[in-house]
């Protein structure tokens, strides 16, 4: 193509000698062109334009500097989004990091304020005898030691930080006894027991909400959605347990005990698997309660009902020690006599002689959890000879407040026994019904009344989350042991039964609860 004014060659829009836009005879359609129809032409033509206007010429070498300098220009452009994106996925690797080093440092330094609260409480156990008698008749009447051999093992196990630690993670121990005499192995048997106390685990898990407290700033600055959150918290808890399982592992407990010539070991470490698990749920859920601020793509009414199950523990929680109290002023005021039964070792015995040793307090929310599940229908067992003799039982039994008392032993001595009916029914009249039994009900009946069911959709998801949760944690934290020998027991309840008897009383008490919301929402509607 031609240039019309000087008949130079043309490439582009505009003649590279003379300057004249092809195709126009004049200058005054080049004033015409709309700005938004210029600002699509390119640098270097726009340029053109301009000097043509003013009637100044531009040569070859002008229109290639112009093209130089657009050209770098585009370049640069691009080489500063390749910086930009670089930056940025240097950026997210640096949060990352960042994460990373603060959640294990977290971790460490929680795993260090455990050992150091649990040397804490070590040093509070010796203060006391309650803790050292404890251990004693585990070791006397479960483990079936002597009374000289119990009374030195115990001495050493119950001011031991590692005991503590464990209870403090759920209280899984296994342990390994060996006697030998002049090198010769008398006897060599391992056991298992569990022993959980819910107000270590309570301690531990404040602990960790209050470290991930802490550390809600970070995780609301470099964390935006829940997702993202819940697996940087899961790597927090994954840390965890393992440092505290490791911990467990390298100070397990060894003492050994000499009488003439016979030397006797007993070694007891913790449940690595259990202990694991334990530590992981615990952290997960402590820690998610501390970091707070989940929001998730869900309908209101299941928010709704996510926030009233919060409000139901938190209620069963507040009247547990309002009834704790209670029970404790009820025992001060009573003479040992008439304190409870001579039958059976309860917490008012037990509290009765160790009441000025601050230890007998860490049983007492156990105590109260399974006499919630007895008031709501759960039979409490003591199953195995060994348990029976621990609580100065008789023999071993089962109680409900519905259906009374039965023996659990089997032998044909105890059918023909008439004794056996008599303390049966002796017991029965002692302990079966007692008056904070009807304030558990109340507090059960209250609490679920607090929980707002929008259909019968959340009623149902409500009865499942209550019933399970519940079973869980009484089944948890059950006392119980196995022995080499095979022979095992419980002090608690069995999962099927309570299992059953929690799923009458709350989808019952339930039900009744979401009549009555429906109903005073249909007076407020009527009176609208």
């Amino acid at each position: 193509m031609k240039c019309k004014s000087c008949g130079a060659s043309v490439t582009r829009n505009f003649c590279a000698k003379c300057g004249t836009r092809t195709g126009i005879t004049s200058f005054d359609d080049v004033t015409t062109i709309p700005e938004e129809e210029l600002s699509a032409v390119d640098e270097c033509d726009q340029i053109a334009v301009l000097e043509t206007e003013n009637g100044t010429d531009t040569d070859t070498e002008s229109i290639m500097e112009v093209k130089n300098e657009a050209t770098n220009e585009v370049t640069n452009e691009a080489t500063n989004e390749t910086a930009n994106e670089t930056k940025h996925t240097y950026g997210k690797q640096s949060v990352s990091k960042r994460i990373v080093i603060s959640l294990s440092a977290a971790a460490t330094g929680t795993v260090a304020l455990v050992v150091a609260i649990s040397i804490l409480f070590g040093w509070l156990v010796r203060k006391g005898t309650f803790f050292t008698d404890f251990i004693y008749h585990l070791l006397k009447q479960v483990v079936s030691l002597s009374p000289e051999q119990a009374a030195y093992f115990s001495e050493r196990m119950s001011h031991d930080f590692w005991l503590q630690m464990v209870l403090m993670h759920g209280g899984y121990i296994r342990g390994e006894y060996l006697g030998a005499s002049v090198g010769a192995e008398e006897g060599l048997f391992s056991f298992n027991i569990n022993i959980p106390l819910l107000v270590s685990l309570l301690f531990t898990a404040s602990l960790i909400y209050l470290v991930m407290f802490l550390l809600r700033p970070i995780f609301r600055k470099y964390t935006g959605r829940a997702i993202s959150r819940l697996l940087w918290l899961i790597y927090f808890s994954g840390v965890y347990s393992i440092l505290i399982s490791l911990l467990l592992l390298i100070f397990r407990t060894k003492s050994t005990y000499f009488m003439g010539e016979s030397e006797y070991s007993l070694t007891v470490s913790a449940s690595v698997v259990p202990i694991l698990i334990t530590s992981f749920i615990l952290a997960l859920l402590a820690g998610g309660a501390g970091l707070g601020g989940w929001k998730w793509n869900a309908r209101p009414e299941w928010m709704t009902l996510a926030g009233s199950l919060r409000t139901f523990t938190l209620t069963v929680m507040g009247f547990h020690v309002l009834i704790g109290g209670l029970m404790i002023g009820s025992w001060s005021l009573s003479t040992p006599n008439k304190l409870s039964s001579t039958e059976v070792l309860t917490m008012g015995n037990v509290w009765k002689v160790y009441q000025n040793d601050p230890a007998v307090y860490a049983i007492l929310p156990n105590v109260l959890l399974q006499e919630q599940i007895y008031a709501l229908g759960g039979a409490w067992e003591v199953s195995g000879p060994l348990t029976a003799a621990m609580l100065d039982i008789r023999e071993p039994l089962k109680m409900s407040m519905l259906t009374g008392s039965q023996s659990l032993q089997e032998t044909a001595i105890t059918k023909d026994d008439n004794g056996v009916s008599e303390w049966l029914s002796t017991l029965e009249s002692d302990i079966r019904v007692k008056w904070y039994h009807g304030a558990f009900l109340i507090t059960y009946l209250y609490a679920l009344s607090r929980i707002r069911l929008k259909n019968w959709w959340t009623w149902g998801v409500a009865v499942i989350s209550v019933v399970l949760s519940t079973t869980l944690l009484a089944i948890f934290l059950n006392v119980e042991y196995k022995l080499t020998s095979y022979s095992r027991g419980i002090i608690g309840f069995s999962f099927l039964q309570v299992l059953l008897a929690l799923t009458i009383t709350t989808v019952f008490l339930l039900a009744l609860s979401f009549g009555f919301q429906r109903l005073i929402l249909r007076r407020k509607e009527v009176a609208k």
